[in-house]
């Protein structure tokens, strides 16, 4: 599973791209919020209300596709149903991995 750093990690932000990336990464399976030490906080509090609220409502959304994501993933038997066209081909995944 990959995902991005929610705001980015290098350089500082701003509100309205710290607020577009917590929409973006509701749908992501994961994602975080991380950013070097050089740069301005950006943990939603710390960039207004906008942000909070814009990241509220796509955290409550996250939730709700995590409980897909995981149920998808239960019933492929732990085989991950994102982003990995590999994991759909397990034969060709283990004449990769035994060269």
């Amino acid at each position: 599973m990959v995902g991005p750093d929610i705001c980015g990690f290098g350089g500082d932000t701003n509100e309205e791209l710290c607020a577009r990336w917590y929409q973006l990464a509701s749908v992501y399976p994961f994602a975080r919020s991380h950013n070097d030490y050089w740069s301005i906080p950006q943990e939603p509090y710390s960039l207004g209300m906008d942000v909070m609220r814009s990241a509220g409502e796509s955290l409550k959304l996250r939730y709700v596709f995590l409980k897909q994501y995981y149920s998808l993933w239960m019933l492929t038997k732990g085989i991950t149903p994102f982003f990995s066209s590999m994991a759909y081909y397990p034969l060709a995944m283990a004449d990769i991995t035994d060269t």
